[in-house]
């Protein structure tokens, strides 16, 4: 997409820009630069409720201050350390360049902090907000509503949308070098240091309250933004690319803490003998909070985070919700077949074939629970069934078998 929002600048006017972004969040961001580690957390969740990343949702914080179940802050910045690193030296300017190791990142990171929330999940505003803060200012903007109003963005309610409207801002930036040289020489000296996605932040983000709607006045950038509270950004069809970040499941219980949230309610498939597994696997999320890292069976992991309906996962970009009667069909399979089945070769077959037939896991599932017909190409989705089942402690493994542990 095209954002003109600062490109027909002047120096002068981006330097005044950034100049007047409201001083309470400068103040914020040079603590935020300057902390120690062992004090991160706290300042994460300070500064975020101060930009009221989740409101009107309470915020988790830190364990010592928590009033709810895990995960509490310091959880979520340890989970955020792996797709950092995996991020990598990607900036808002050379998004448009990443890798698909850093797009996974990007889409990691926003399921990680859609669950700000002690109960329910943040919005794109929240989300962005933190990686705003986790990445010093190199993804950005945060996507408040000012922000918003200026690029004329919208919600973007998928990691795609999401990436799409980072690319736009990548070209504006670079519009506005093109005619005005490097944007860290426009800006005035106290700010030079800053990245990119933190100085396009301030350009366009809040100003003090007697001067609200300056921006707006001065005819700079696209108008048009939606109200605050949106719903959470999730990623979808990017071929290769990125998980998905929805809604997820609410904090874990923890006995004694009197407001801590209970998980979504059982949504019970077709088979009232398999229900059970969904319990299972519930009750495995109440150990490690809404977000879990699981392990694949040849190394490595992915990310499972539990929503009301089901399960969303990072590793099937296109359709990442495993419903429930996923799981419920995929047991009661195994419990009519002697406690193991084949797992499926969606792979090279289509349904109804020998590697692939209506006996295995990921076909019985394409037929009970999607729909599928004999002869029809089968969506892959039986790496993350097995492995959460298995994480869960309902199933193992051998060698091209699920097998059901009693």
């Amino acid at each position: 997409m095209t954002i003109d929002a600062i490109r027909r600048m002047t120096p002068e006017e981006l330097r005044a820009a950034v100049d007047g972004f409201d001083p309470r969040y400068v103040s914020d961001w040079d603590a935020w630069l300057a902390v120690e580690p062992r004090a991160k957390a706290r300042l994460f969740g300070q500064i975020l409720r101060k930009w009221q990343a989740t409101r009107p949702k309470t915020m988790r914080r830190i364990r010592s201050e928590a009033q709810h179940g895990a995960p509490f802050l310091q959880d979520l910045l340890e989970l955020a350390a792996e797709p950092l690193d995996r991020l990598g030296d990607l900036t808002v300017l050379t998004v448009a360049h990443r890798t698909a190791r850093q797009s996974h990142a990007l889409a990691d990171l926003g399921a990680l902090f859609s669950s700000l929330p002690s109960d329910g999940t943040a919005s794109c505003v929240g989300i962005t907000k933190a990686v705003l803060l986790v990445t010093d200012g190199r993804i950005g903007p945060a996507f408040d509503s000012n922000v918003r109003e200026q690029i004329g963005a919208g919600r973007p309610e998928t990691c795609a949308a999401w990436v799409e409207i980072l690319e736009g801002v990548a070209e504006d930036l670079a519009a506005f070098e093109s005619r005005n040289g490097p944007l860290d020489q426009a800006v005035s000296p106290p700010f030079t240091h800053l990245a990119y996605g933190r100085l396009y932040d301030m350009a366009l983000g809040p100003r003090p309250r007697s001067r609200q709607g300056a921006l707006r006045r001065s005819g700079m950038g696209r108008l048009g933004g939606p109200p605050a509270n949106d719903p959470p950004v999730v990623a979808t069809d990017v071929a290769g690319r990125s998980a998905e970040i929805r809604r997820r499941g609410l904090g874990s219980p923890s006995a004694g803490m009197p407001h801590a949230t209970t998980l979504p309610p059982v949504m019970r498939g077709t088979s009232n003998d398999a229900a059970p597994v969904v319990d299972r696997i519930k009750r495995g999320f109440e150990s490690v909070g809404p977000t879990a890292r699981i392990p694949l069976l040849k190394g490595g992991s992915f990310i499972a985070s539990i929503a009301e309906n089901g399960i969303t996962v990072s590793n099937l970009a296109k359709q990442p919700l495993l419903p429930w009667a996923v799981f419920e069909e995929a047991v009661a399979l195994l419990g009519r077949t002697g406690g193991h089945a084949s797992r499926g070769d969606a792979m090279n077959c289509k349904l109804g074939d020998d590697g692939l037939s209506l006996d295995s896991v990921e076909g019985h599932i394409a037929a009970r629970v999607y729909g599928q017909r004999k002869g029809d190409s089968v969506f892959r989705r039986i790496t993350p069934v097995a492995c959460i089942l298995i994480w869960a402690g309902v199933c193992g493994h051998s060698p091209g078998e699920l097998v059901l542990l009693g």
